[in-house]
């Protein structure tokens, strides 16, 4: 049989004259319609016909873009062009006519309907499948017409072709690039196909299409080393893009460069391309382009098309998502999110595993919930990573969450391991944990407002904190069992390796831990504005601090500031005094305003430079054990050196408890605690009960152990001291009694050194 196949006279779209790619879109779609007016009549439909009348539909038809005229491209039939009909027969070449307005293709043989029908005929791949190249010739002015996939469908003699692809009138142009185009790629940034095989559905209402199976597929056009500014059209399907494209161009030293689209674009049918499409800045403008990202990052794949000529990944809009987003192994490349915000509203693992030395995380904000803890250890609640070895500048954390475990856990709003820096960030989520550790077990648990560990936990890496601000409640309170091996900080929980430092950090919220019925017994804690703890646990007596410094680190503190609250009220059967005649300490709950308990080194010891406390430290548990130390600066200290420090906070019991020694600066100096410059002008209220009776209090020291282990000078004194709610007096001419009130060690010899100090109202 004969074919007749009548090419529409449609024109195209206006003139294009473009430096980046241009897209429209529309849903792939074949719809019948009436054949063309100048066309030849058709008969009614036959059982079975030789002839057959057709007419190719849309704006563009095809199979060849002419010559630009007054901004419009006519389309015209090629020689050379074959369709395939009802899946199986093949014509021969067209035969054109009309001035390649119309073509006609012979079959050779009676065809029944209704008609199914695909161009080009090596698009057909078996019933009901058509095959979209992937690979794509450059032809000078025009499409490859291999990528020109169309179908057509009929019950009568009249028959319309329809196309299902889109076309990409690219021109790249560059001041900065001399080399030839070697190819030209387009790849979705979501999940839609490209190329491949595609489902085709025939049927009177119209054809439709979908991709066999998802993926990501590109086409490419490879070109013949040409030169910048010469347009090349390439195929793509008619479809929605829900997150964009990205168009890679390969020069021809084999460089590359990728232009992305922005958001979601439809390509309709038949269209050589629209006019505006917006190329902005490579960068993440959605979820699905971060999700892309984050697929690439993890498989090993370049990332380039994301990143601006420094090699910086820009995220350029805030993201929303009720689930995790895609876990990051490795972030080994910079990210600026422009003070954007990534939200997860059902969080329960940070953004990335690690980010890497050398890689600087700005200008982000994380937010949203944690509804669970995806995993313990140092990955949980953390919104940012689980180990920082890189620089996370000026970002902030908002995600809050109230959860549970029942098993060891370690959290960081900001990171679980700081092996790098945090600088000029802030934290105002707020970490509530319940601890329901199973009747007998004893598990650790550590945690702060922007870490839980200011190092990483091989010790090879020791962090820093620069200008941090926590403004979010850290607590815990541990309903059942015990844990050990704790502390909690408003910036940090524990440091157990030299070399980790404290600048500009301030805490402004409430850091406790709260027992309610636990099992600790003898277990030690410590709680800190700035910091737990910087001391290790104690050799085989893991629920012990090593105040016999077996272990020492020399952390620094230099203006840091806490206004908020401090409470360390921690179940302790032991009383102060208790483990021997000397209390080497190793049992204490310790709570201070800057850092709970530091074990620093002779040489090196512990410094705290122009640090703050205005806010208020509690500790205490019941009324009659009084094994809780607390201190306006640093709960207990061995080791430690303050200069031009200010304590003017309160420092007191928890309510209706009492303490073992409360200090205005530190609670119980341990051994080499010097302090000099400075003013204490604290407010330190005493509780005591007929059992135990002693109980020791002060201005700077609460308590020191022996002669020459404490010294206060330079410091400027003032402030109040309260027992039982009566106001001591203290003046000018005895506030040297007041600077240590120590009864637990009445020898004389337990008494700090004291010169050149002065009394202020």
């Amino acid at each position: 049989m004969v074919l007749i196949v009548k090419l529409l006279k449609k024109k195209v779209m206006k003139n294009i004259k473009y430096v980046l790619p241009i897209f429209l879109a529309a849903m792939i779609s074949c719809t019948k319609e009436a054949p063309a007016t100048d066309g030849p009549e058709n008969p009614d439909t036959p059982a079975a016909v030789t002839t057959l009348s057709a007419s190719i539909g849309g704006d563009v038809t095809k199979t060849a873009m002419g010559a630009e005229n007054a901004g419009k491209y006519p389309v015209t039939w090629s020689e050379g062009d074959r369709i395939r009909l009802n899946g199986g027969a093949e014509s021969a070449d067209a035969v054109i006519a009309d001035g390649a307005k119309t073509a006609s293709f012979n079959f050779g043989g009676e065809i029944s309907a209704p008609f199914k029908a695909v161009y080009p005929s090596s698009a057909w791949k078996a019933e009901g499948v058509i095959a979209i190249p992937a690979e794509q010739a450059y032809v000078k002015g025009t499409f490859d017409p291999g990528s020109a996939v169309m179908l057509a469908y009929s019950d009568d003699s009249n028959l319309n072709f329809r196309h299902i692809m889109s076309y990409l009138y690219v021109t790249f142009t560059s001041e900065n690039v001399t080399e030839n185009i070697k190819t030209v790629e387009v790849k979705s940034l979501g999940t839609e196909s490209m190329s491949g095989d595609f489902n085709v559905t025939f049927a009177a209402e119209g054809c439709t299409v979908a991709a066999a199976e998802a993926n990501q597929a590109a086409v490419r056009v490879s070109c013949p080393d040409l030169a910048l500014g010469t347009p090349v059209v390439v195929a793509v399907p008619a479809q929605t893009y829900a997150s964009g494209v990205v168009v890679t161009v390969t020069y021809s030293d084999d460089t590359t460069k990728d232009f992305m689209s922005v958001g979601s674009f439809e390509a309709k049918a038949g269209k050589v391309y629209p006019l505006d499409l917006e190329i902005k800045t490579p960068g993440i403008y959605n979820v699905e382009g971060y999700e892309a990202f984050a697929a690439a990052l993890n498989k090993g794949e370049s990332v380039a098309r994301w990143q601006d000529d420094h090699g910086v990944v820009n995220l350029y809009a805030n993201l929303t998502k009720d689930e995790n987003y895609t876990y990051i192994s490795t972030l080994s490349v910079s990210f600026n999110g422009h003070g954007h915000s990534i939200t997860c509203n059902k969080k329960s693992r940070p953004l990335f595993n690690t980010i890497a030395a050398g890689v600087t995380v700005s200008s982000l904000t994380t937010a949203g919930t944690y509804v669970y803890l995806e995993a313990g250890g140092e990955q949980a609640f953390a919104s940012f990573a689980r180990v920082n070895l890189g620089t996370i500048d000026h970002c902030t954390n908002t995600t809050s969450g109230e959860l549970t475990a029942t098993t060891g856990t370690a959290f960081g709003a900001f990171v679980g391991q700081n092996g790098g820096v945090i600088s000029n960030s802030t934290n105002e989520g707020s970490i509530s944990l319940t601890m329901q550790v199973p009747a007998g077990k004893k598990v650790a648990c550590y945690g702060g407002g922007f870490a839980a560990y200011g190092h990483t936990t091989a010790g090879t890496s020791a962090g820093t904190f620069t200008n941090c601000t926590n403004r979010g409640e850290v607590i815990v309170n541990v309903t059942t069992g015990a844990i050990i091996r704790t502390g909690f900080g408003g910036i940090c929980g524990v440091v157990i390796a030299d070399g980790v430092v404290f600048e500009g950090c301030r805490n402004e919220a409430t850091v406790k831990r709260q027992d309610d019925g636990a099992e600790n017994i003898t277990a030690a804690c410590a709680v800190g504005g700035i910091l737990g703890r910087s001391v290790s646990h104690f050799p085989g007596k893991e629920h012990w601090l090593d105040m016999d410094g077996n272990k020492k680190f020399n952390t620094k503190f230099t203006g840091c500031v806490n206004t908020g609250t401090v409470i360390d009220a921690v179940y302790n059967e032991h009383n102060f005094q208790t483990q021997n005649s000397d209390e080497l300490g190793n049992k204490k709950v310790c709570a201070g305003g800057i850092v709970g308990a530091v074990m620093g080194k002779v040489a090196e010891p512990v410094t705290l430079v122009d640090c703050s406390n205005i806010g208020k430290v509690q500790a205490g548990y019941s009324n009659t054990k009084n094994s809780h130390v607390g201190g306006g600066l640093v709960g207990m200290a061995s080791n430690v050196s303050l200069t031009n420090c200010v304590a003017e906070g309160v420092v007191e019991p928890t309510l209706g408890n009492i303490a073992g020694a409360l200090g205005g600066m530190i609670g119980f100096a341990r051994v080499n605690a010097t302090i000099s410059g400075g003013t204490a002008k604290p407010a330190v209220s005493v509780t005591t009960v007929s059992s135990p009776t002693k109980y020791s209090y002060g201005l700077v020291f609460g308590c020191v152990r022996t002669d020459g282990n404490a010294s206060v000078s330079g410091v400027k004194l003032g402030g109040s001291i309260t027992i039982n709610g009566t106001a001591e007096n203290i003046s000018a001419t005895n506030y040297t009694d007041y600077i240590c009130k120590n009864v637990h060690f009445t020898a004389a010899s337990a008494k700090p050194a004291v010169s050149g100090c002065s009394w202020s109202e």
